[in-house]
């Protein structure tokens, strides 16, 4: 008995036990599901990785949740849940070092994969393709109304340097599909197992989203297994990520700062010093060594030749697609006389026109257009509506002769000379000039004036372009990292960058033998300021704006001066001191010259033609109003409709400087 009822109280808590594991709570883990951001990357791009694991059980517990990428775990966290909960767990799963090719991740019983193809864009058959595909004749035609041409490159059409003999991609998409054909292997793509590619622009320019647009349609009607996908990205994020090098291929434009083809060549194709080169990762080491050297050359001849190879190299790698060199119309009153067009200008140079006294209002000429200064202070200001003023304020010692902008002469200078060497640039001035204050024109205005510009050094400004003077690239470093100090600016002046021969001689020595050097002074950054009247404001500080001199102009030796500036209204004032100009020959003949911000297109059109205006900014939409467009698109030339021609002139086609394009990035 006693065997029978211990076997019996056994058996009961055996039943027991195995009622209390099936009726005890217990946790039931899973992974129930598994995401990435993207399924195709490019090295160095981050997936993130989504897992959520629920407990579905009846208990809480702990699950390690363990993340493998290609059967090796890299990594692991545990997670706590109560009955009836969910988690998810966010990472980010680095590409750097990966291979081309699929890889797989898996957490739990669930998997997915994502492919890591190559940098397309470093294969210069993409590119190729790219350029190939591009409609030129279609986009400037009905895009920007034919007011553009075709680039070849990136020196722009009338600048010295431009070699008409460099060959240009033309519309063929037999040629792109064969390229793309060509390379599908390599990365993997077909029409089956298509790859996604972005093109961005800047959210709220139309051109430019239609210049993608086109290029999209047609390489994704090509259905080689490349979809471009166009995205639009507010600009100041569209600046950050092309900063952050993240845009595999974007829309922009340039425009230059001092007229000369190294402003174009450093920016588009030194891998070192260029703006975009660093962003996109294009370098080729025997267009670094000969965009070097064409910026040393003094002789003429020679360095067009370097500059023509350099663009020949250029065309052959095709770092970018060069879509158009816009240009424009002017359009004015018939009762305006003297204006005249160069592309190196910011805007209009007043000093030259003439009213007559049968116009309305003959006193003053009034000019509509789209935004206003930043500063007025040739130290600091880098913009065009700036740079207006500035040119009819203020004077350099060089200046473009008339209408060319191939050709500058000494304006405030009278002769000059150049060592043997290059390094050294001895330049006599005129006498008899002086500023607007009554402060007479000298060597000592010129030394000042450019010192200054170095010393304030402001890092968004044109300061930058003085830096092949001597040591001054080196102390605007110290006044950008922010510890520059009066003995800093005091060593650099005792090594006698700027020196003073004698009243009106001065000598500008360099670091490096540098040709643009004449027409980096013909840029509103070297205009010569009256020491006495800046003195008298404020003076020059270390890494520091003048705050008088940002919003006033009074203090220059050019054919106007700064009456006023209220928001959106500028007003100048003639100089009835003015000089004349190196030929004696430019004496203002209008009192005044008010321009205004005016936003909407449609009111700067009519103040025109009703007179209320006497130039106007017209957008390329609205010449159809004012011109007849069949003659324009015929052969670029000009002619006002029947109905104004008595009362409105328009000029053109007038080549503008800039140059806008595709870049690709390398690494994509």
């Amino acid at each position: 008995m006693k065997k029978e009822y211990l076997l019996g109280i056994i058996v009961a808590v055996a039943v027991l036990a195995v009622v209390a594991y099936f009726l005890w709570p217990k946790p039931n883990f899973q992974v129930s599901s598994l995401s990435l951001s993207a399924t195709t990357v490019h090295p160095g791009d981050l997936v993130a990785l989504n897992v959520t694991v629920t407990n579905s059980g009846t208990g809480s517990g702990n699950y390690k949740v363990d993340v493998s990428l290609d059967g090796s775990v890299v990594y692991s966290k545990e997670v706590t849940l109560d009955p009836g909960t969910s988690q998810v767990i966010s990472l980010n799963l680095t590409t750097t070092s990966l291979s081309s090719g699929v890889h797989k991740v898996s957490v739990g019983s669930l998997s997915q994969s994502f492919w890591v193809i190559k940098a397309i864009f470093a294969d210069k058959r993409v590119r190729e393709a790219f350029a190939y595909a591009f409609d030129y004749e279609t986009y400037i035609k009905e895009v920007l109304k034919g007011g553009a041409i075709q680039p070849n490159g990136p020196v722009p059409q009338g600048m010295f340097g431009y070699d008409p003999t460099i060959p240009k991609y033309t519309y063929n998409l037999t040629k792109a599909k064969e390229l793309l054909q060509a390379v599908a292997k390599d990365y993997g793509f077909s029409p089956d197992n298509p790859i996604t590619i972005k093109l961005y622009y800047n959210t709220g320019n139309a051109a430019r989203e239609k210049s993608c647009l086109l290029l999209a349609s047609a390489i994704n009607n090509l259905n080689v297994g490349i979809k471009l996908e166009v995205v639009s990205l507010a600009w100041p994020q569209y600046l950050a990520m092309l900063r952050a090098k993240k845009l595999p291929i974007f829309f922009l434009g340039w425009a230059p700062d001092y007229i000369d083809p190294d402003d174009y060549l450093v920016p588009f194709l030194h891998s070192e010093k260029g703006t975009f080169p660093i962003r996109t990762s294009y370098k080729n080491p025997e267009v670094d060594r000969l965009v070097d050297l064409q910026s040393q050359e003094l002789d003429e001849a020679k360095r067009f030749q370097i500059i023509s190879q350099i663009q020949r190299l250029v065309y052959e790698d095709v770092p970018y697609l060069w879509t158009d060199q816009p240009v424009g119309i002017h359009f004015e009153r018939t009762w305006l006389s003297g204006w005249y067009y160069n592309p190196a200008f910011a805007g209009n140079y007043y000093a030259t026109i003439s009213k007559p006294k049968s116009a309305t209002n003959p006193d003053v000429i009034y000019v509509e257009t789209i935004g206003e200064p930043d500063y007025v202070d040739p130290a600091v200001d880098y913009e065009t509506a700036g740079g207006e003023v500035l040119q009819n304020v203020y004077e350099t010692l060089f200046w473009f002769n008339g209408s060319s902008a191939t050709e500058v002469v000494p304006w405030l200078a009278e002769s000059y000379s150049v060592s043997s060497d290059g390094l050294s640039y001895t330049i006599h001035l005129r006498k008899g000039i002086y500023f607007q204050d009554g402060t007479p024109f000298n060597a000592t205005a010129v030394q000042y004036s450019l010192e200054r510009a170095i010393i304030i050094a402001d890092p968004d400004g044109p300061a930058w372009m003085l830096g092949p003077i001597k040591g001054a690239e080196a102390l605007m470093e110290k006044i950008w990292a922010g510890n520059a100090t009066q003995d800093d600016v005091d060593a650099w002046k005792a090594q006698k960058p700027i020196e003073i021969l004698d009243t009106y001689t001065v000598r500008i020595n360099l670091d490096r033998p540098y040709a643009p050097l004449p027409k980096v002074l013909a840029f509103t950054v070297a205009s010569i300021v009256s020491p006495s009247y800046v003195e008298a404001h404020g003076g020059v500080q270390i890494g520091k704006h003048n705050e008088w001199m940002d919003k006033n102009a009074e203090a220059g030796t050019g054919p106007y001066v700064l009456e006023s500036w209220t928001p959106g209204v500028i007003t100048l004032r003639r100089n009835p001191n003015y000089w004349g100009g190196p030929n004696g020959n430019i004496h203002p003949q209008v009192e005044r010259v008010i321009i205004k911000e005016v936003d909407d297109p449609n009111t700067r059109l009519t103040d025109l033609l009703s007179g209320q205006a006497d130039m106007a900014y017209i957008i390329r939409d609205m010449w159809p109003q004012l011109i007849d467009m069949n003659k324009w698109y015929a052969n670029q030339t000009v002619v006002v409709l029947d109905q104004y021609k008595n009362d409105i002139r328009a000029v053109g086609p007038l080549p503008t400087f800039d140059i806008d394009f595709l870049g690709f990035n390398f690494n994509y």
